[in-house]
């Protein structure tokens, strides 16, 4: 069994494999209705009994399949193991094939550190992006998901907050960027908008170019606003105040500072 490697970071099975894994999708679904039309009526008891029972069956294979994605994704430095329900021999004989599928696919490298695993997640969610309009259509993604996958084309914000003599670098949403305007130090130099994958992208950009500025002290730390965390992301004002936030947005941004 071998995968393709279509960027550095994310994999997809090929197509023998991919085949081989619907057939066996197919036929996991299959004997989760047969185990239900085929069990005794004393042992399903009523209607509910049946419904219940088949559901039991379909989570089964759902969640074997939960465990083939997250090894064959790539994005998980430990994919997440088995979590579904006992069911009758025939059923589960077909789940634990599914997870010696999951089992027999090439394993991810491990990522050096955090930041290389948040890096191959949004180089993942750019490369299924225009998959993803391309063969979704209408359908949403899940609103409850928080992947990068489902996340990439949604609205965020960048946003250059200033307190006192430093500015505050970060992305996020409208209540993101008012939580630090509830500091009457706090005021607003730039907010742009634009898809959370071009911010999150712009963001890496603009923390590279002020690493190696001078950071905040002790001192300032303890005085600086809550909502700016542990501080990790402040810039000297002087070194980034007149800077323009669209110009580091590579699909281009919309200014929404006058909301502020």
């Amino acid at each position: 069994m071998t995968i393709t490697e279509t960027t550095a970071t994310a994999k997809s099975v090929d197509t023998d494999s991919l085949t081989f894994l619907t057939d066996l999708v197919l036929r996991s679904l299959a004997a989760a209705v047969d185990d239900v039309l085929e069990a005794p009526e004393d042992e399903l008891g009523d209607e509910e009994g049946a419904l219940v029972r088949l559901i039991d069956n379909i989570v089964a294979v759902a969640e074997g399949l939960v465990v083939v994605e997250d090894h064959a994704s790539g994005e998980y430095v430990r994919p997440a193991a088995y979590r579904g329900p006992e069911t009758a021999a025939g059923v589960a004989r077909h789940v634990e094939a599914l997870l010696r599928f999951a089992a027999a696919l090439p394993k991810p490298t491990r990522p050096r550190n955090a930041r290389e695993r948040v890096l191959r997640m949004q180089e993942r969610a750019a490369y299924l992006a225009p998959w993803k309009k391309r063969v979704l259509g209408d359908l949403r993604a899940d609103p409850t998901s928080r992947s990068w996958e489902s996340r990439a084309d949604a609205p965020q914000r960048l946003y250059l907050v200033a307190w006192k003599n430093w500015v505050k670098l970060g992305h996020g949403t409208d209540a993101r960027v008012r939580q630090h305007l509830a500091n009457p130090d706090c005021e607003v130099l730039q907010v742009v908008e634009a898809s959370h994958l071009d911010i999150t992208h712009a963001e890496r950009i603009l923390r590279h170019r002020f690493a190696k500025k001078r950071k905040p002290g002790r001192n300032i730390k303890l005085q600086m606003p809550r909502s700016f965390g542990a501080g990790r992301e402040l810039v000297p004002y002087r070194d980034i105040a007149d800077f323009d936030l669209v110009s580091v947005v590579p699909g281009g941004a919309r200014d929404v500072t006058s909301e502020y």
